[in-house]
């Protein structure tokens, strides 16, 4: 078309795409960066984690230090992360676990009253099996575990298993946070194991897909929500790494009709009650963000019959005009 040489057309499309790379790369960290009023961003740890929690460190007078944890079971700390970057490993967790698919350490909690009157902290991680296989039987398990560490050398104790689900099907949907309420109880969140055919969720007689409560020591508290129920066949399923026969019922449930509640935090400006807020990754259409708390001891969040607004793992549905 008379244009210009394709070698000149070459250059300039280089030139555009070089200007528009670094257009990129300039406006990008301006959008993430952006943080709400009152909040400011400041780089801590360059580290490899997903999940980490403050304690009070009792090396440097109870000021707050940093626990980092990696998938793999790498768990560090920062002593002083205001401060400095200076971290160093204090757990090894490698040899304990699956980390095949979505498998591995999944949370890390210290007691509240750590550094207080003890120094707790709580892991939840799928333990280690021969084969790491996805299957009903074979499989291996998601456990919640703690442990004391030592406040002078950081070193942990033997581990004490509070919680071990039956065998997952598959390498995903494990859940897995680990939070506690101003009741003092923990609340722990599991996922469905990756198989929605079999309806774990919607069952009473197995930990999967589920909100579980617990007393500090795993026990289970006495005001759960299908404990005194004549209706109920109570039973500490937490113990058994075992599907228990569909007459029972796991007392350790607070809620049912989970897929992959992957974190749970409490609003702690609500002391009259446990509230919180409950983030669920969908199946096919929707994210969900649910309310959760005193309130809702008991509730049934639907997967996999319902998911979001909608029945099913349906494409579209009828919405309400406040859904959002």
């Amino acid at each position: 078309r008379g244009g210009p040489p394709s070698c000149n057309i070459k250059i300039n499309r280089s030139f555009s795409i070089m200007i528009i790379y670094n257009l990129f790369w300039f406006l990008i960290p301006q959008l993430v960066s952006s943080v709400p009023g009152g909040f400011v961003e400041e780089g801590v740890a360059s580290l490899t984690a997903t999940t980490g929690a403050f304690a009070p460190n009792p090396r440097n007078d109870n000021h707050p230090m940093l626990f980092l944890a990696s998938k793999e079971g790498k768990v560090f700390v920062l002593e002083d992360p205001d401060n400095s970057d200076d971290n160093f490993l204090i757990l090894n967790m490698e040899e304990k676990l699956c980390i095949n698919g979505e498998r591995g350490l999944q949370s890390i909690r210290p007691h509240p009253l750590f550094g207080i009157q003890n120094y707790f902290v709580y892991f939840y991680y799928t333990s280690h099996r021969k084969g790491c296989l996805e299957d009903v039987i074979e499989g291996p398990s998601n456990r919640l575990v703690r442990m004391e560490m030592d406040p002078q050398t950081f070193k942990f104790g033997p581990e004490e298993v509070l919680i071990e689900t039956s065998p997952l099907p598959k390498r995903i949907n494990n859940g897995g946070s680990v939070t506690f309420g101003n009741d003092g109880k923990l609340y722990v969140t599991t996922g469905d194991g990756g198989s929605s055919s079999l309806m774990y969720s919607q069952q009473l007689y197995n930990l999967h897909g589920k909100i579980l409560r617990l007393n500090d020591d795993g026990s289970i508290p006495e005001n759960n929500p299908f404990v005194n129920s004549s209706s109920f066949n109570a039973t500490a399923c937490g113990n058994l790494r075992e599907v228990t026969s569909s007459d029972q019922v796991c007392a350790e449930i607070f809620s049912i009709g989970m897929q992959n509640p992957f974190r749970l935090a409490m609003n702690p400006n609500n002391v009259g009650e446990v509230e919180f807020r409950v983030g669920d990754v969908g199946g096919a259409t929707w994210e969900e963000i649910s309310n959760g708390g005193s309130a809702y001891a008991g509730h049934n969040y639907g997967w996999p019959l319902m998911e979001g607004p909608c029945a099913g793992l349906l494409g579209h549905c009828p919405l309400q005009e406040d859904f959002h």
